[in-house]
Formats: C-alpha cells, structure tokens, sequence
C-alpha cells in the first residue's frame, strides 16, 4: 500500500504537467463559442472565420508579432458577412494568446486602433 499510493501521485501529477505553449495553437482548426458557432481555420499565413449557424465567411492575413501575439488584416469576405457586418470595420484586430491547454486557449483580441472594448473568449481545439 505504502508503494501505491507515491506511484499515483507520480501518475496525477505527470498528467497534470504538461506544459503547453502558444506555438501548439498557431495553426490548425479551431471552435470560438462565445457567441454564436464560429469554425476558425488557421494556416501559418492566413485565418479563416465561419459562421456556422448563417455560413458567414471572413479571411485574414496572419502576422505574428511574437510567440503569443497576432495580427489579423482583413483579405475578403462573403456576402452573408458583410450582411452581418455592415458596420464592423476592416481595421487590423491584435490577439494576444493568454493561455494554452490540451483542450482550448484564452485570448484577448481587440483593434489596432482601440477602438471599442477588448474582446474575451476561450477558443476549443478541434
């Protein structure tokens, strides 16, 4: 018994020790739920946003200005989004990735120029 029970607080911790860094959610598919379904799709150069309740589509360029932080300039986007959208302007949005987990990251994302307030959400991997 006495052998049991360090040999699981190895196992517990060893699991709960991993560490995970910004560089495992620069790219691949992603799930925004805050607000409405939207799929993120990102590459190393370009971020793709869908809604998935109204098929809105938006394309940005990807620009990493450190390890943890993005900007994303506005490319094109579908005509449901601008329907959706009519007033949102196409100023470059700055994300700052604030943490990182096996199964989602926080951001913090916001316009270049300030305008408005920031932008909070957990972001799921899928």
């Amino acid at each position: 018994m006495k052998l049991i029970l360090p040999f699981l607080l190895l196992i517990v911790n060893f699991g709960f020790a991993q560490n995970f860094k910004c560089s495992d959610v620069k790219t691949g598919n992603f799930l925004d739920p805050k607000d409405y379904d939207v799929k993120i799709i990102r590459t190393d150069s370009t971020q793709k946003e869908i809604n998935l309740k109204n098929g809105a589509e938006v394309l940005e360029k990807v620009e990493w200005i450190d390890s943890c932080s993005y900007k994303l300039t506005h490319i094109s986007n579908n005509e449901i989004w601008e329907k959706q959208y009519p007033n949102l302007p196409n100023d470059t949005i700055i994300v700052e990735i604030k943490q990182v987990t096996k199964e989602f990251y926080l951001i913090k994302s916001y316009f270049e120029n300030k305008k408005g307030k920031p932008y909070f959400t957990k972001v799921i991997r899928e």
